[in-house]
Parts: C-alpha cells; structure tokens; sequence
C-alpha cells in the first residue's frame, strides 16, 4: 500500500483534482472574477447553443472523415506493401511515420502555404481554367481539405500498426494458399485483409477518439465556428468570450465522449 502512494497522489494532484475543478466549473457562471452558481444550466444551455451544436455536427463530419481518410489510406498502403521486401517495408514505415512526428503548428504553416491564394492548389485549379478557392473560408470546402491534410499527416502512424499485423500472419497458410496456386490478390483480399480487420478496428476507434479533440490544424488554418471541432469550441468559449463555465460544460462533454470511445477502444483491443 505504501509504495502505491506517489502513484495515488500523482492521480489524484494531477488527474482526479482537475477533472473535479472541471466538474466545479461547469456549474458556475464565472469571467474568475466572481462565480455565480447555475447548476445544470450551463449544461442545458448547450442544447440550444449554435456554436456548440455546429462543432458538435462538425466533430462528427470529422469522425467520419478522418477514420474513412487515415485508416482508409494506411490500409491500402498496408496491402500494397504487406509482402515487399523487408528493406522496402522499413523504407514504407519510416517515410510515412516521420510526417507524424512534425509539430502541427510547423505542418500546418506548410499546409496553410499550399492552400493560400497564390498557392499550389490554387495554381493547378487556374490551369484548368477554375477560380482561385478560399479553401477554408466556408465549411464545405474547409472541413474536408482539414480532412485530407489531417489524414496525409496521421496515416503514417495507422500504416506501422498494420504493417505490425499483417507481419504476425502465419506464414504457413499463406504458404500454403501460394501452393495452391492463390493469386496475390486472392491472398491479400482472403487471408491478409481478414487477418487485418481486428487492428483496422481499432486504428478507427482510435482516430475517431482523436477527431473531436483537433485543435492545432484547426486554429492555424480555419479558426472559425464553420470549422471548429469540440475542443476548439471550448477553447473559443473560454478565451475568446470569456464564458468559462459553458467553456467546461463542453469540455465535460467532450470527456464523455472521449470516455466512452476509449471504452470501445479498451474492447476492441481486448478482442484482438
């Protein structure tokens, strides 16, 4: 019990006390120069709040986006490469995980560049005779452009895992379906992708437990309600307007919802 203590009070300092300020908050009107207590209202007024509903609405656009985006293309690059040579099966490895190890405020610069008026994307739509785009001007080119640059980034870290996998498949069946004169093709789609779809399941919930807790990408390039996920409502909520206790309300909720996905996760992975 003794030696179980640094770990208590390491939790308890550093986890069950914020979530409890937290919990405090969210049922105080309060701008931390006087608090008022408001119980639930902070909560009930989320029902009807604009801004929340739409980062709820786009949070969950991203959910779906995200997890077709980066779970999508890491298994098709795990199905092309899964019985490459190994030096090119390292190469595949390193060349699409280093991106995830980039800050996102330096990617998103990057990105921000590529998308500007003057920029690439807007360079090749003039070569087909198109307009240049305001990319992240409104919700519906923003929130998929945020998509795609958010799947091109994170893919990589999808790609591991599942290289991890596919390399842990018995190699005597896949010897004996090649004995059997199995076309690649027909190992790939009933032997390896079968095998895969355990950790494809949980690299989705993986990355949708992610997608409502986007920020940086957000607020570098489309820091506006059209586009905001749950967690940069909260930081608006809280910094911007200086509504703190709604501001944690949100944050309450996006816990939950953290919460319950990391619960499907922990399942998931069991079931591995």
């Amino acid at each position: 019990m003794i030696l179980a203590l640094p770990a208590v009070a390491l939790f308890a300092v550093f986890t069950a006390w914020p979530i409890g300020e937290l919990l405090l908050l969210s049922m105080q009107r309060t701008d931390f120069t006087a608090r008022e207590w408001v119980g639930l209202a902070n909560y009930t007024a989320l029902a009807t709040d604009a801004a929340f509903l739409r980062a709820m609405a786009n949070s969950a656009a991203y959910v779906v986006l995200l997890v077709a985006g980066q779970v999508g293309l890491a298994l098709l690059l795990a199905l092309l490469a899964w019985d490459a040579p190994p030096k090119w099966r390292s190469f595949a490895r390193i060349a699409f995980y280093v991106p995830t190890l980039a800050a996102g405020a330096i990617s998103a610069q990057s990105w921000r560049w590529v998308f500007s008026h003057g920029g690439p994307a807007n360079w090749l739509l003039s070569m087909l005779g198109v307009a240049p785009v305001a990319w992240f001007s409104d919700a519906v080119p923003a929130i998929p452009v945020l998509a795609v640059i958010l799947s091109l980034s994170v893919a990589g870290l999808y790609l591991v895992m599942l290289l991890a996998a596919s390399a842990s498949i018995d190699k005597g069946i896949l010897e004996a379906a090649r004995m059997d004169g199995a076309s690649r093709r027909v190992v790939t789609t009933r032997i390896v992708l079968p095998s895969l779809m355990p950790t494809v399941a949980l690299c989705a919930t993986l990355a949708a437990i992610a997608a409502p807790q986007v920020f940086e990408t957000v607020s570098f390039l489309a820091p506006y309600e059209h586009a905001a996920t749950l967690a940069f409502a909260a930081y608006s909520e809280a910094f911007r307007f200086s509504r703190h206790g709604s501001a944690a309300a949100m944050a309450v909720v996006l816990f939950v919802l953290t919460a319950v996905l990391t619960a499907v996760k922990e399942r998931v992975a069991r079931a591995e």
